[in-house]
């Protein structure tokens, strides 16, 4: 009886818990919540009908669309689906949770949502900043939290300066917006290859290596590369080599580049006609074992007009979201008459290099 009797007032204990978490959770908190779990489908369990105000030309597929899970009562929300000339730009879940209002009715619903959110993450590690000049109507504060798979950021932006200074005249509308964006950051989905496509990746070999780079660049080929890196340059070896006669190394991430990039001179030759058989051979292998990346050739020849320059290259690059495929051909053979101190001293001659780059994009 007693065991009995301290269960129930155990279980009511914790159901009485249970209650006031979830009745305590905010309103925010929930909204949140919802759109973060949808954030590795990219948010398209809450995409509506097409944004009606985005024009479009021929042949364009939008890229704004209505979002179906709001913040609140008069909010508007809205989703980016995953864009930009290379697919770059990751979806993006924006809301207003304003109207067009003065700066003092935007700063209690900026204040308020910066309060939830602090605690809905307790733990996250925001940062803020708020800054501006309230009498030039410049104000601008953001909230941002950065979490495994995704962005978040809340804004306070007067941009009634902006739109008055765009239409030429002051129009004494109130500018300030309210606004909550959160970012689906986590790397884009790969498109599936086609049965032909896979069947090609399994039985060419310049497409088995590229698959096995492809693998593991996700950590900066730690398995296919020397464990030491050059004290001087700070290259690897590559261990992972398409033929016995290619030479491999890992390059550090340098300028814009995020990642570290795999390459592999695959033939040296005295003339681009020599290399060409090789490289119009992966131009046709490589679209057909990779049919999820785009890819595009660029030719670059001497116009100085000069004769036996020696400085032709040819690009074919294969680019999907996520990767970034090169293969050149190149003749170095200029650096004879402008950098003879980098020429072999002992043929005398700068060959012409056929090379492959595999990088990741993300």
């Amino acid at each position: 009886m007693r065991r009995g009797m301290i269960f129930v007032l155990v279980f009511g204990i914790c159901a009485g818990v249970n209650a006031q978490e979830k009745t305590s959770k905010s309103a925010m908190c929930a909204f949140v919540e919802k759109v973060v779990t949808a954030a590795p489908g990219e948010f398209n369990s809450f995409k509506g009908a097409q944004d009606p105000l985005l024009p479009l030309g021929p042949g364009e597929k939008s890229t704004i669309f209505k979002g179906t899970l709001e913040a609140g009562p008069n909010t508007e929300c809205k989703l980016y689906v995953r864009r930009g000339s290379e697919m770059e730009l990751p979806p993006l879940y924006s809301c207003h949770l304003t109207p067009f209002t003065t700066l003092s009715d935007s700063k209690p619903v900026y204040e308020k949502a910066v309060a939830e959110l602090r605690a809905c993450f307790p733990n996250g590690n925001f940062e803020e900043q708020r800054k501006g000049d309230e009498s030039k109507r410049e104000e601008f504060w953001h909230l941002k939290l950065v979490q495994p798979g995704f962005e978040m950021r809340l804004e306070l932006a007067d941009i009634g300066r902006l739109a008055d200074m765009f239409n030429r005249q002051p129009s004494g509308k109130p500018g300030v917006l309210v606004s909550l964006d959160i970012t689906d950051t986590a790397p884009a989905p790969e498109e599936p290859k086609s049965a032909a496509a896979k069947k090609l990746s399994a039985t060419v070999p310049m497409c088995q290596f590229i698959d096995k780079v492809l693998a593991a660049s996700t950590t900066d080929y730690a398995a296919i590369r020397a464990v030491k890196a050059d004290a001087a340059t700070r290259e690897y070896e590559g261990k992972l080599k398409p033929n016995v006669q290619s030479m491999c190394k890992v390059l550090p991430a340098s300028g814009s580049g995020k990642h570290m990039s795999y390459v592999c001179e695959l033939r040296r030759a005295k003339t681009m006609a020599e290399i060409k058989p090789e490289y119009d051979r992966l131009q046709t292998e490589l679209p057909s074992c990779f049919s999820n990346f785009k890819f595009k050739e660029n030719i670059i020849k001497n116009d100085s007009g000069e004769k036996d320059t020696r400085d032709e290259m040819w690009f074919f690059t294969g680019k999907n979201p996520r990767y970034r495929i090169t293969m050149q051909a190149r003749d170095d053979g200029w650096r004879l008459k402008s950098e003879p101190e980098k020429v072999d001293p002992k043929t005398k001659v700068s060959p012409v290099f056929l090379i492959l780059q595999i990088q990741s994009l993300l």
